[in-house]
């Protein structure tokens, strides 16, 4: 499996970034992205980055959290805040996550403004949320909680097996779907829900519709229920 990608949605200082930098290469960070945010040509980024140079290179600015989240399957938002829409679990579950979820999982870890986290509506686009156990202070550095994460989800043995064993020995890892896929989904289901012109309840279910596009899917899942959308429409088409 590959490490997950670190997203940091609209960091405000500089020199957090820097440090993120830092934190990305210590724990071998392929891939991540900031959403909107502070500047950082010609701030304290530079310095504060300058002995993770390579890594700090290949960070990519991207317009939405959407635009950074596009090949995921599964996205982990990170939060010091519980509340309705926020039940977030504990970060000693990642390292659980890492094996259930396999090798064919793409994650993203998501990082939330400095001063407020992350919005509702980011949130939103999470399938999980975690916080991490401290005492006294909930929140954390931005830097500190990214090295924190990527430790908890490296913890254990390195070399474990992520594969599933089916009942005849065979070895199998699911295909997870990415958000595109889903969103494209849950599209689909939305418009079947306006063609049949069902109206009880429409903007709670579409909240709900839009929860659910958040979810991991398996591939084969998607499949099975476009297939089920095109056979829906084929029967409802007039004769």
């Amino acid at each position: 499996m590959m490490g997950p990608k670190v997203v940091l949605v609209a960091p405000e200082t500089p020199a957090n970034v820097g440090f993120a930098a830092r934190a990305c290469a210590n724990f071998g960070v392929r891939e991540w992205f900031q959403v909107g945010g502070c500047v950082l040509h010609g701030s304290e980024a530079e310095k504060t980055g300058a002995p993770a140079r390579p890594q700090w290179e290949t960070l990519q600015r991207v317009d939405t959290l959407a635009d950074a989240l596009a090949d995921t399957t599964h996205v982990v938002g990170f939060t010091a805040r519980a509340g309705e829409h926020r039940q977030p679990q504990s970060a000693h579950q990642l390292s659980k996550w890492r094996q259930a979820w396999g090798a064919d999982a793409r994650v993203a870890f998501v990082f939330g403004r400095e001063s407020r986290g992350l919005e509702t509506s980011e949130v939103a686009l999470c399938s999980n949320l975690v916080f991490i156990p401290t005492h006294g202070l909930s929140s954390m550095n931005l830097s500190h909680a990214i090295a924190v994460a990527l430790f908890a989800w490296q913890a254990g043995d390195a070399r474990l097996d992520t594969l599933l064993h089916a009942p005849d020995g065979a070895e199998v890892t699911p295909s997870w779907a990415s958000q595109d896929s889903r969103q494209r989904l849950f599209s689909k289901v939305q418009d079947l829900v306006l063609e049949s012109q069902y109206q009880d309840r429409r903007d709670e279910l579409a909240d709900t519709l839009q929860r659910l596009s958040s979810l991991p899917l398996e591939a084969r899942d998607v499949r099975v229920l476009e297939s089920l959308i095109r056979h829906a429409r084929w029967s409802q088409a007039p004769r």
